[in-house]
């Protein structure tokens, strides 16, 4: 049972939704008992179908497997059923949208055209751009010329025919010009030389009126040709003068741009895109516009703290941590104490970054990969430091774990396998020569410029 999908869906839930579920459970049943086994009981013993059978059902049975197969799958629908309860409960759009629509098949005319006033209602605060928002506009729009009964003739009909038309071009419009500024990320990051229909034609025009594509303009072209000017003085000053225009999911976007055009600046040997990364960073978490999921998304939180660490904005980095931590999701604390860690290291207090590593144990799997990475180049520095605390071994069994952690998931990308691999594989082999050659050996790797994760940090080791 252990591979079915409710033991996946109970073990992806953070505890907070899980107790939440559990009070729609009436507790005298085989349900709740099961919920219960699944969620408080070891792997092992999730394992052994005849105690689990014996705790859950109370009574024999003839096939226990099959019986807590069955009632496995009856747990999951019910979970299944109230996680899209509580999103309808949340997301008042989309549930009035399934109103209009049950109103619409029962032939309730009245109320059907008092369901779509409020979804027009609804669509006002969403935001004043966005590719998604522009849909569902087209969909009112279109629901309110086609429905029956409709006096075709009619100014109104005339309004909302032009008003779907319109709005469906400018989420075409919008939707187009960020799928050509994705394509042109992948192109940089993953070695294509791929272009979209129309992106030419579309990619001319400078849309005025419309900030949302201006932006994606803006930056599918400059990325073309990694043209800095235009970064600094046409998209960035832009981007933070319209960014409250646009919903939350193109803010984020817009940010990641931002963000993903100073990484390829820095890894082409840009030293000072750095504190670009970092302005970006920082006016993003400052504003909220990395919370498209509700949440600050670790990954960019972890990413700012590195970032203003490399520039020396240590008692900057610190107000941040203070600042955006609590806007974390899942392990917060655990998240807040990793990136005191990442700033430390920084700020080159290397003992005390071994010691918050030493106790730190984070199921996020991405952060789990920077705690290795991170403790790795800590181990380093105190070997470097002849520091009485840490000895060669220490370091040769750490890089032994940190590859084993590699191999053993199978969720961590190809390029970031390939990268810590050759962090990993680099670090192992200066640490076992004589200090004398460590110069020659880390110059020659580095100047075949592989794809391997912290590179500037490796760099830094040269000059020492």
């Amino acid at each position: 049972m252990n591979k079915s999908k409710i033991i996946s869906l109970l073990k992806a839930l953070p505890s907070d939704t899980l107790k939440q579920f559990a009070k729609t459970i009436d507790k005298d049943t085989v349900t709740y008992r099961l919920f219960r086994y699944l969620t408080t009981k070891l792997e092992q013993d999730i394992d052994k179908v005849d105690k689990m059978a014996k705790s859950v059902f109370k009574t024999s049975h003839a096939n226990p497997k099959k019986d807590l197969h069955n009632e496995g799958h009856k747990l999951y629908n019910q979970l299944r059923e109230w996680l899209i309860a509580e999103e309808l409960k949340a997301d008042k759009l989309v549930a009035n949208q399934l109103f209009a629509q049950a109103l619409k098949r029962h032939r309730i005319s009245d109320w059907h055209t008092k369901a779509l006033d409020e979804t027009e209602r609804l669509l006002q605060p969403q935001g004043n751009e966005g590719m998604w928002l522009e849909f569902e506009h087209t969909r009112l729009a279109h629901q309110r010329y086609f429905r029956a009964g409709n006096d075709f003739s009619s100014a109104e009909s005339a309004a909302n025919f032009k008003s779907a038309y319109e709005r469906l071009n400018t989420f075409y419009t919008l939707a187009n010009l960020r799928y050509i500024a994705e394509q042109r990320l992948r192109n940089h990051f993953l070695n294509e030389t791929k272009t979209l229909p129309r992106e030419a034609e579309m990619l001319k025009k400078t849309y005025e009126n419309v900030p949302l594509a201006r932006l994606y303009m803006l930056f599918s072209n400059m990325l073309k040709t990694l043209d800095d000017d235009c970064f600094r003085n046409e998209f960035c000053p832009f981007l933070k003068e319209n960014i409250h225009l646009a919903d939350t999911e193109n803010q984020s976007a817009l940010i990641t741009l931002w963000i993903n055009y100073t990484i390829i600046r820095t890894q082409a040997g840009a030293s000072d895109f750095m504190q670009d990364q970092y302005e970006g960073y920082r006016f993003a978490i400052e504003h909220g516009y990395l919370e498209s999921e509700g949440y600050l998304d670790t990954d960019h939180f972890l990413n700012a703290v590195v970032c203003g660490g490399i520039i020396g904005k240590y008692k900057d980095v610190e107000a941040l941590i203070k600042q955006a931590s609590a806007r974390l999701e899942g392990e917060a604390e655990k998240i807040q104490q990793l990136a005191r860690s990442l700033l430390y290291f920084y700020w080159k207090k290397f003992e005390t970054t071994y010691k918050l590593l030493t106790k730190l144990d984070i199921r996020h799997l991405n952060a789990g990969l920077r705690i290795r990475l991170l403790k790795a180049q800590c181990l380093y520095e105190l070997l470097a430091a002849d520091s009485p605390t840490v000895d060669t071994d220490d370091l040769q069994k750490h890089l032994e774990a940190y590859r084993g952690f590699l191999s053993r998931h199978d969720k961590i990308s190809k390029h970031d396998i390939e990268s810590n691999g050759l962090f990993i594989q680099i670090l192992k082999r200066i640490t076992n020569c004589p200090k004398a050659e460590i110069q020659p050996i880390l110059s020659d790797f580095l100047a075949k410029r592989p794809p391997v994760v912290a590179r500037g940090w490796l760099e830094g080791l040269l000059g020492k």
